[in-house]
Protein backbone atom coordinates (compact mmCIF):
# COMPACT_ATOMS: atom_id res chain seq x y z
CA UNK A 1 0.00 0.00 0.00
CA UNK A 2 3.19 1.99 0.84
CA UNK A 3 4.76 1.39 -2.19
CA UNK A 4 1.63 2.14 -4.37
CA UNK A 5 1.22 5.89 -2.57
CA UNK A 6 4.73 6.26 -3.68
CA UNK A 7 4.60 5.83 -7.14
CA UNK A 8 1.56 8.02 -7.76
CA UNK A 9 3.00 10.60 -5.54
CA UNK A 10 5.91 10.31 -7.70
CA UNK A 11 3.98 10.09 -11.07
CA UNK A 12 2.11 13.74 -9.66
CA UNK A 13 5.53 14.86 -9.57
CA UNK A 14 6.36 14.30 -12.84
CA UNK A 15 3.40 15.89 -14.26
CA UNK A 16 3.70 19.01 -12.53
CA UNK A 17 6.66 19.22 -13.81
CA UNK A 18 6.02 18.43 -17.44
CA UNK A 19 4.10 21.34 -17.04
CA UNK A 20 5.99 23.57 -16.07
CA UNK A 21 7.49 26.19 -18.87
CA UNK A 22 10.68 26.17 -19.74
CA UNK A 23 12.91 28.96 -19.75
CA UNK A 24 13.13 31.78 -21.96
CA UNK A 25 15.86 31.06 -24.84
CA UNK A 26 16.79 34.75 -24.80
CA UNK A 27 18.33 37.41 -22.91
CA UNK A 28 18.84 40.98 -22.95
CA UNK A 29 21.38 42.81 -25.12
CA UNK A 30 20.43 46.40 -23.53
CA UNK A 31 17.93 48.71 -22.01
CA UNK A 32 17.73 52.39 -23.43
CA UNK A 33 15.68 55.24 -21.81
CA UNK A 34 15.83 58.57 -23.86
CA UNK A 35 19.04 57.41 -25.58
CA UNK A 36 20.50 56.25 -22.53
CA UNK A 37 21.66 52.61 -21.43
CA UNK A 38 20.19 51.62 -17.85
CA UNK A 39 21.92 49.68 -15.53
CA UNK A 40 20.25 46.91 -13.46
CA UNK A 41 22.99 46.67 -10.72
CA UNK A 42 22.53 50.83 -9.90
CA UNK A 43 19.78 53.60 -10.01
CA UNK A 44 19.61 55.53 -12.69
CA UNK A 45 18.29 58.89 -12.83
CA UNK A 46 16.09 60.60 -15.20
CA UNK A 47 16.12 64.23 -14.04
CA UNK A 48 15.74 65.88 -17.20
CA UNK A 49 12.50 63.98 -18.17
CA UNK A 50 9.34 66.61 -17.44
CA UNK A 51 6.55 65.17 -16.13
CA UNK A 52 3.81 64.97 -18.01
CA UNK A 53 5.74 63.93 -20.86
CA UNK A 54 6.43 60.68 -22.28
CA UNK A 55 9.66 58.99 -22.20
CA UNK A 56 10.86 56.72 -24.72
CA UNK A 57 12.17 52.80 -23.32
CA UNK A 58 13.97 50.95 -26.02
CA UNK A 59 14.96 46.94 -25.63
CA UNK A 60 16.88 44.80 -27.85
CA UNK A 61 16.98 40.86 -27.06
CA UNK A 62 18.57 38.19 -28.87
CA UNK A 63 17.28 34.65 -29.07
CA UNK A 64 19.95 31.83 -28.48
CA UNK A 65 21.11 30.57 -31.22
CA UNK A 66 20.25 26.58 -30.37
CA UNK A 67 16.14 27.69 -29.74
CA UNK A 68 13.57 26.72 -31.46
CA UNK A 69 11.40 30.01 -33.27
CA UNK A 70 9.36 31.83 -30.41
CA UNK A 71 6.13 32.73 -31.71
CA UNK A 72 4.13 36.01 -30.45
CA UNK A 73 6.77 37.02 -28.21
CA UNK A 74 5.49 40.45 -26.58
CA UNK A 75 8.04 43.10 -24.66
CA UNK A 76 6.45 45.43 -22.17
CA UNK A 77 7.67 47.85 -19.80
CA UNK A 78 6.05 49.22 -16.57
CA UNK A 79 6.49 51.69 -13.32
CA UNK A 80 5.28 50.52 -10.29
CA UNK A 81 5.28 52.50 -7.07
CA UNK A 82 2.99 55.12 -8.50
CA UNK A 83 -0.28 55.14 -5.82
CA UNK A 84 -3.25 56.32 -8.73
CA UNK A 85 -5.24 54.31 -11.20
CA UNK A 86 -3.76 55.48 -14.37
CA UNK A 87 -0.69 53.17 -15.30
CA UNK A 88 2.29 53.58 -16.50
CA UNK A 89 3.16 50.77 -18.62
CA UNK A 90 3.43 49.91 -22.21
CA UNK A 91 3.57 46.57 -24.32
CA UNK A 92 4.56 45.57 -28.23
CA UNK A 93 2.28 44.21 -30.64
CA UNK A 94 3.40 40.15 -30.99
CA UNK A 95 6.02 39.10 -33.57
CA UNK A 96 7.79 36.06 -34.31
CA UNK A 97 12.18 35.60 -33.11
CA UNK A 98 14.02 33.50 -34.92
CA UNK A 99 17.32 31.64 -33.07
CA UNK A 100 20.29 33.89 -33.13
CA UNK A 101 18.71 37.10 -33.94
CA UNK A 102 18.66 40.39 -32.38
CA UNK A 103 15.15 42.24 -31.83
CA UNK A 104 14.79 46.03 -30.59
CA UNK A 105 11.48 47.43 -29.48
CA UNK A 106 10.39 50.89 -28.57
CA UNK A 107 7.92 51.34 -25.78
CA UNK A 108 6.27 54.48 -24.54
CA UNK A 109 5.65 55.24 -21.13
CA UNK A 110 3.97 58.64 -20.02
CA UNK A 111 4.95 59.55 -16.44
CA UNK A 112 2.23 61.89 -15.17
CA UNK A 113 2.10 65.84 -14.04
CA UNK A 114 1.52 64.33 -10.34
CA UNK A 115 3.75 61.70 -10.35
CA UNK A 116 5.75 62.54 -6.85
CA UNK A 117 9.68 62.43 -7.22
CA UNK A 118 11.46 59.68 -5.36
CA UNK A 119 12.50 55.75 -6.82
CA UNK A 120 10.38 53.67 -8.84
CA UNK A 121 10.84 50.17 -10.40
CA UNK A 122 11.20 50.48 -14.01
CA UNK A 123 10.28 46.36 -14.79
CA UNK A 124 11.31 45.67 -18.55
CA UNK A 125 9.88 41.70 -19.59
CA UNK A 126 9.88 39.39 -22.25
CA UNK A 127 7.20 36.98 -22.53
CA UNK A 128 5.11 34.49 -25.19
CA UNK A 129 2.80 31.56 -24.57
CA UNK A 130 5.06 28.65 -23.92
CA UNK A 131 8.24 30.18 -21.91
CA UNK A 132 8.97 31.75 -18.82
CA UNK A 133 9.21 35.41 -18.34
CA UNK A 134 12.29 36.78 -18.99
CA UNK A 135 12.34 40.29 -16.44
CA UNK A 136 14.94 42.53 -15.54
CA UNK A 137 14.38 45.83 -13.06
CA UNK A 138 15.97 48.86 -13.20
CA UNK A 139 15.60 51.79 -10.29
CA UNK A 140 14.98 55.00 -11.58
CA UNK A 141 15.50 58.38 -9.59
CA UNK A 142 12.54 60.67 -10.67
CA UNK A 143 13.18 64.10 -9.84
CA UNK A 144 9.98 66.73 -9.74
CA UNK A 145 10.17 70.15 -11.96
CA UNK A 146 10.92 72.93 -9.98
CA UNK A 147 7.68 75.20 -11.49
CA UNK A 148 5.10 72.80 -12.17
CA UNK A 149 1.25 73.72 -12.01
CA UNK A 150 -1.19 71.40 -12.88
CA UNK A 151 -5.10 72.43 -13.79
CA UNK A 152 -6.75 69.50 -11.66
CA UNK A 153 -10.39 70.09 -12.69
CA UNK A 154 -12.10 72.56 -14.60
CA UNK A 155 -15.62 72.74 -13.93
CA UNK A 156 -18.77 74.78 -15.31
CA UNK A 157 -22.08 75.34 -13.80
CA UNK A 158 -24.25 74.11 -15.55
CA UNK A 159 -22.11 72.74 -18.49
CA UNK A 160 -25.40 72.73 -20.86
CA UNK A 161 -26.41 76.26 -21.64
CA UNK A 162 -28.76 77.77 -23.47
CA UNK A 163 -27.64 80.44 -26.24
CA UNK A 164 -28.15 83.99 -24.81
CA UNK A 165 -27.34 82.89 -21.53
CA UNK A 166 -24.25 82.39 -19.11
CA UNK A 167 -22.02 79.94 -17.47
CA UNK A 168 -20.11 80.32 -14.59
CA UNK A 169 -16.39 78.52 -14.56
CA UNK A 170 -14.40 77.39 -11.63
CA UNK A 171 -10.48 76.23 -12.08
CA UNK A 172 -8.69 73.80 -9.43
CA UNK A 173 -4.77 74.15 -9.52
CA UNK A 174 -2.36 72.13 -7.81
CA UNK A 175 1.11 73.11 -7.35
CA UNK A 176 3.53 69.73 -8.35
CA UNK A 177 6.26 71.64 -8.77
CA UNK A 178 9.02 71.49 -5.73
CA UNK A 179 8.68 74.94 -5.33
CA UNK A 180 6.47 77.54 -4.13
CA UNK A 181 5.02 79.12 -6.63
CA UNK A 182 5.03 83.29 -4.82
CA UNK A 183 5.27 85.54 -8.61
CA UNK A 184 1.87 85.00 -8.74
CA UNK A 185 -0.75 83.12 -10.56
CA UNK A 186 -2.42 84.13 -13.91
CA UNK A 187 -5.91 81.82 -14.83
CA UNK A 188 -7.71 82.96 -18.57
CA UNK A 189 -11.21 80.72 -19.36
CA UNK A 190 -12.17 81.26 -23.04
CA UNK A 191 -13.90 79.95 -25.69
CA UNK A 192 -12.02 81.14 -28.91
CA UNK A 193 -14.43 79.25 -31.56
CA UNK A 194 -17.32 81.54 -30.21
CA UNK A 195 -14.96 84.89 -28.97
CA UNK A 196 -15.89 84.70 -25.82
CA UNK A 197 -13.15 86.15 -22.99
CA UNK A 198 -10.66 85.32 -22.08
CA UNK A 199 -12.14 85.94 -18.19
CA UNK A 200 -9.11 86.42 -16.18
CA UNK A 201 -8.65 85.55 -12.01
CA UNK A 202 -4.91 85.83 -10.09
CA UNK A 203 -3.68 84.25 -7.43
CA UNK A 204 -1.11 85.82 -5.12
CA UNK A 205 0.45 82.00 -4.60
CA UNK A 206 0.47 78.70 -4.66
CA UNK A 207 2.61 76.45 -1.94
CA UNK A 208 4.34 73.24 -3.02
CA UNK A 209 2.06 70.23 -2.99
CA UNK A 210 -1.18 72.63 -2.39
CA UNK A 211 -4.52 73.39 -4.38
CA UNK A 212 -6.33 76.36 -4.82
CA UNK A 213 -9.24 77.03 -6.60
CA UNK A 214 -10.10 80.83 -8.29
CA UNK A 215 -13.30 82.61 -8.29
CA UNK A 216 -16.12 82.03 -10.32
CA UNK A 217 -15.82 83.23 -14.12
CA UNK A 218 -18.64 84.41 -16.12
CA UNK A 219 -19.10 83.06 -19.74
CA UNK A 220 -21.62 84.53 -21.22
CA UNK A 221 -22.86 82.50 -24.68
CA UNK A 222 -23.68 84.88 -27.40
CA UNK A 223 -27.53 84.40 -28.24
CA UNK A 224 -27.45 83.55 -32.04
CA UNK A 225 -24.79 80.47 -31.20
CA UNK A 226 -25.27 77.01 -33.25
CA UNK A 227 -26.39 74.50 -31.12
CA UNK A 228 -23.16 72.00 -30.66
CA UNK A 229 -20.41 71.10 -28.23
CA UNK A 230 -17.40 74.00 -28.03
CA UNK A 231 -13.98 73.62 -26.28
CA UNK A 232 -13.45 75.70 -23.12
CA UNK A 233 -9.85 76.80 -22.88
CA UNK A 234 -8.05 77.71 -19.85
CA UNK A 235 -4.72 79.07 -19.83
CA UNK A 236 -2.43 79.04 -16.93
CA UNK A 237 0.73 81.46 -16.65
CA UNK A 238 2.83 81.53 -13.99
CA UNK A 239 6.81 82.27 -12.76
CA UNK A 240 6.92 85.57 -14.27
CA UNK A 241 5.31 84.61 -17.21
CA UNK A 242 8.09 81.92 -18.23
CA UNK A 243 5.89 78.89 -17.58
CA UNK A 244 2.36 78.17 -18.99
CA UNK A 245 -0.10 75.00 -19.06
CA UNK A 246 -3.06 74.78 -20.72
CA UNK A 247 -6.05 72.47 -20.34
CA UNK A 248 -10.03 72.28 -21.95
CA UNK A 249 -13.28 71.09 -20.86
CA UNK A 250 -16.64 71.10 -23.60
CA UNK A 251 -19.58 72.96 -23.16
CA UNK A 252 -22.89 72.36 -24.75
CA UNK A 253 -24.57 74.87 -26.22
CA UNK A 254 -28.28 74.71 -26.79
CA UNK A 255 -29.83 77.31 -29.67
CA UNK A 256 -31.58 79.84 -28.72
CA UNK A 257 -35.51 80.24 -29.88
CA UNK A 258 -34.79 84.12 -29.74
CA UNK A 259 -32.34 84.71 -32.08
CA UNK A 260 -33.61 86.72 -34.84
CA UNK A 261 -31.59 83.90 -37.46
CA UNK A 262 -33.69 81.50 -36.03
CA UNK A 263 -36.91 83.27 -36.71
CA UNK A 264 -36.49 84.36 -40.39
CA UNK A 265 -38.35 81.51 -41.38
CA UNK A 266 -41.61 82.41 -39.65
CA UNK A 267 -44.51 84.08 -41.49
CA UNK A 268 -46.39 86.24 -39.83
CA UNK A 269 -48.92 84.34 -40.66
CA UNK A 270 -47.82 81.27 -38.69
CA UNK A 271 -46.85 83.72 -35.86
CA UNK A 272 -50.14 85.02 -33.75
CA UNK A 273 -47.84 87.10 -32.01
CA UNK A 274 -44.87 88.41 -33.34
CA UNK A 275 -43.79 90.94 -30.66
CA UNK A 276 -42.93 88.07 -28.34
CA UNK A 277 -39.36 87.53 -30.56
CA UNK A 278 -38.51 91.35 -28.96
CA UNK A 279 -40.42 92.03 -25.39
CA UNK A 280 -40.56 95.56 -24.87
CA UNK A 281 -39.71 95.04 -21.35
CA UNK A 282 -36.62 96.83 -19.49
CA UNK A 283 -34.80 95.50 -16.24
CA UNK A 284 -32.77 97.62 -14.10
CA UNK A 285 -30.37 96.30 -11.14
CA UNK A 286 -30.32 98.87 -8.53
CA UNK A 287 -27.60 96.88 -6.63
CA UNK A 288 -24.73 95.26 -7.73
CA UNK A 289 -22.44 93.74 -5.43
CA UNK A 290 -23.56 93.24 -1.46
CA UNK A 291 -22.16 91.66 1.28
CA UNK A 292 -23.60 87.90 2.57
CA UNK A 293 -22.91 86.43 5.70
CA UNK A 294 -21.81 82.89 5.15
CA UNK A 295 -24.77 80.92 7.25
CA UNK A 296 -26.37 84.11 8.08
CA UNK A 297 -30.31 85.33 7.06
CA UNK A 298 -29.33 86.35 3.48
CA UNK A 299 -29.10 89.55 1.60
CA UNK A 300 -32.09 90.92 -0.98
CA UNK A 301 -31.27 91.99 -4.54
CA UNK A 302 -33.89 94.27 -5.88
CA UNK A 303 -34.88 93.85 -9.70
CA UNK A 304 -37.21 96.56 -11.46
CA UNK A 305 -38.84 94.90 -14.27
CA UNK A 306 -40.91 97.96 -16.37
CA UNK A 307 -43.15 97.12 -19.22
CA UNK A 308 -43.06 99.52 -22.06
CA UNK A 309 -45.30 97.24 -25.02
CA UNK A 310 -48.80 97.79 -25.16
CA UNK A 311 -50.23 94.41 -23.42
CA UNK A 312 -49.58 92.14 -20.66
CA UNK A 313 -46.41 90.08 -20.64
CA UNK A 314 -45.70 86.85 -19.15
CA UNK A 315 -42.18 87.57 -16.81
CA UNK A 316 -39.96 84.78 -15.33
CA UNK A 317 -36.88 85.24 -12.95
CA UNK A 318 -34.37 82.32 -12.62
CA UNK A 319 -31.31 82.81 -10.43
CA UNK A 320 -28.58 80.81 -10.83
CA UNK A 321 -25.93 80.39 -7.83
CA UNK A 322 -23.35 77.85 -7.72
CA UNK A 323 -22.68 75.31 -4.73
CA UNK A 324 -21.72 78.28 -2.87
CA UNK A 325 -25.36 79.37 -1.69
CA UNK A 326 -28.51 79.45 -2.91
CA UNK A 327 -31.27 81.90 -4.16
CA UNK A 328 -35.23 82.53 -4.25
CA UNK A 329 -37.68 85.02 -5.58
CA UNK A 330 -40.17 87.08 -3.95
CA UNK A 331 -42.82 87.53 -3.85
CA UNK A 332 -43.03 85.33 -6.87
CA UNK A 333 -40.02 84.24 -9.86
CA UNK A 334 -43.05 84.08 -12.43
CA UNK A 335 -45.80 86.96 -12.67
CA UNK A 336 -47.62 88.71 -15.29
CA UNK A 337 -46.92 92.42 -15.87
CA UNK A 338 -50.03 94.59 -17.52
CA UNK A 339 -49.20 97.24 -20.45
CA UNK A 340 -46.73 100.24 -18.72
CA UNK A 341 -46.68 98.43 -15.22
CA UNK A 342 -43.71 98.64 -13.28
CA UNK A 343 -43.00 95.62 -10.70
CA UNK A 344 -40.03 95.01 -8.13
CA UNK A 345 -38.60 91.55 -8.02
CA UNK A 346 -35.98 90.63 -4.68
CA UNK A 347 -33.90 87.79 -5.53
CA UNK A 348 -33.06 86.56 -1.84
CA UNK A 349 -29.28 85.13 -1.77
CA UNK A 350 -27.75 83.37 0.77
CA UNK A 351 -24.77 81.64 1.54
CA UNK A 352 -23.86 78.16 2.66
CA UNK A 353 -21.89 77.40 5.78
CA UNK A 354 -19.25 75.72 3.70
CA UNK A 355 -19.01 78.62 1.73
CA UNK A 356 -15.21 80.35 1.39
CA UNK A 357 -14.95 84.21 1.73
CA UNK A 358 -14.84 86.01 -1.14
CA UNK A 359 -16.50 87.52 -4.21
CA UNK A 360 -18.80 84.71 -5.81
CA UNK A 361 -20.71 86.11 -8.78
CA UNK A 362 -23.75 84.74 -9.33
CA UNK A 363 -25.82 85.41 -12.88
CA UNK A 364 -30.28 86.13 -12.90
CA UNK A 365 -31.53 85.69 -16.21
CA UNK A 366 -35.31 87.43 -16.94
CA UNK A 367 -37.72 85.80 -19.70
CA UNK A 368 -40.43 87.85 -21.15
CA UNK A 369 -43.33 84.93 -22.63
CA UNK A 370 -40.34 82.34 -22.41
CA UNK A 371 -37.72 84.49 -24.24
CA UNK A 372 -34.48 85.14 -22.38
CA UNK A 373 -34.73 89.30 -22.51
CA UNK A 374 -31.85 90.13 -20.06
CA UNK A 375 -28.89 88.67 -17.91
CA UNK A 376 -27.99 90.19 -14.63
CA UNK A 377 -24.35 89.54 -13.62
CA UNK A 378 -24.42 90.51 -9.53
CA UNK A 379 -21.86 89.92 -6.97
CA UNK A 380 -21.49 88.49 -3.38
CA UNK A 381 -18.70 89.21 -0.72
CA UNK A 382 -19.07 86.29 1.16
CA UNK A 383 -17.77 87.03 4.74
CA UNK A 384 -17.46 84.82 8.32
CA UNK A 385 -20.34 86.36 11.32
CA UNK A 386 -18.29 89.18 12.71
CA UNK A 387 -20.99 90.18 14.64
CA UNK A 388 -21.53 93.39 12.31
CA UNK A 389 -24.38 93.92 10.32
CA UNK A 390 -23.03 93.72 6.57
CA UNK A 391 -22.72 96.74 4.96
CA UNK A 392 -23.93 97.28 1.21
CA UNK A 393 -21.61 98.31 -1.36
CA UNK A 394 -22.95 100.08 -4.68
CA UNK A 395 -21.40 100.03 -7.56
CA UNK A 396 -24.40 100.74 -9.45
CA UNK A 397 -27.54 102.25 -8.52
CA UNK A 398 -25.98 104.77 -5.48
CA UNK A 399 -28.09 107.99 -7.38
CA UNK A 400 -30.86 105.60 -5.56
CA UNK A 401 -29.52 105.31 -2.59
CA UNK A 402 -29.13 109.08 -2.42
CA UNK A 403 -32.94 109.42 -3.68
CA UNK A 404 -34.09 107.65 -0.71
CA UNK A 405 -31.94 109.04 1.78
CA UNK A 406 -33.50 112.83 0.69
CA UNK A 407 -36.99 110.81 0.54
CA UNK A 408 -36.74 109.92 4.02
CA UNK A 409 -35.46 113.35 5.14
CA UNK A 410 -38.30 115.34 3.37
CA UNK A 411 -40.95 113.00 5.26
CA UNK A 412 -39.25 114.10 8.56
CA UNK A 413 -39.79 117.51 7.89
CA UNK A 414 -42.95 117.03 6.28
CA UNK A 415 -44.21 115.04 9.69
CA UNK A 416 -42.76 117.95 11.99
CA UNK A 417 -44.24 120.65 10.10
CA UNK A 418 -47.35 118.75 10.65
CA UNK A 419 -47.17 118.20 14.41
CA UNK A 420 -46.66 121.87 14.73
CA UNK A 421 -49.43 122.74 12.55
CA UNK A 422 -51.44 120.25 14.88
CA UNK A 423 -50.27 122.10 18.38
CA UNK A 424 -50.99 125.21 17.06
CA UNK A 425 -54.65 124.23 16.49
CA UNK A 426 -54.68 122.83 19.95
CA UNK A 427 -53.44 125.87 21.18
CA UNK A 428 -55.83 128.42 19.63
CA UNK A 429 -58.81 126.30 20.00
CA UNK A 430 -58.04 126.18 24.41
CA UNK A 431 -57.52 130.11 23.90
CA UNK A 432 -60.81 130.56 21.97
CA UNK A 433 -62.83 128.75 25.15
CA UNK A 434 -60.82 130.43 27.67
CA UNK A 435 -62.59 134.00 26.29
CA UNK A 436 -65.77 132.53 25.88
CA UNK A 437 -65.47 131.42 29.45
CA UNK A 438 -65.10 134.97 30.58
CA UNK A 439 -67.31 136.45 28.74
CA UNK A 440 -69.90 134.46 30.43
CA UNK A 441 -68.98 135.35 33.57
Amino acid sequence: MKTKFMIVAFALLLMATSVLAAPMPATFKWVKLNGDILSPTSSNSIQSVNKDDSVKVRVSITVDSNAAKLNDLQIEATIRGYDHTDLIEDITEPFNALPGRTYTKELSLKLPIRMDHGTYKLRVRVVDADHSTLEQTYELEVESDSHAIWIKDIVLDPNTVAAGRATIGKVRLENVGNVDENDGIKVEMSIPELGVGPVVDYIDSLDEGHSVSTEELFLRIPKCTKEGSYDVLVKVTYRDGDETTTGTTKLHVIESEACPQNNETTSPSNNKNTNNNAPAVTVTAAIQSQRVQIGGKGTIYPLTIKNTASESRTVTITPVVSDWGSALVSPSNVFVLNAGETQTAYVYVTAADDATPGSSVFAVTVSVDGNVVDQKTLTAVLYQNNNKEPTVIYQQGSSLKQTLEIVLVVVLILLILLGLVIGFKKLSSSDSEDEDEESYY
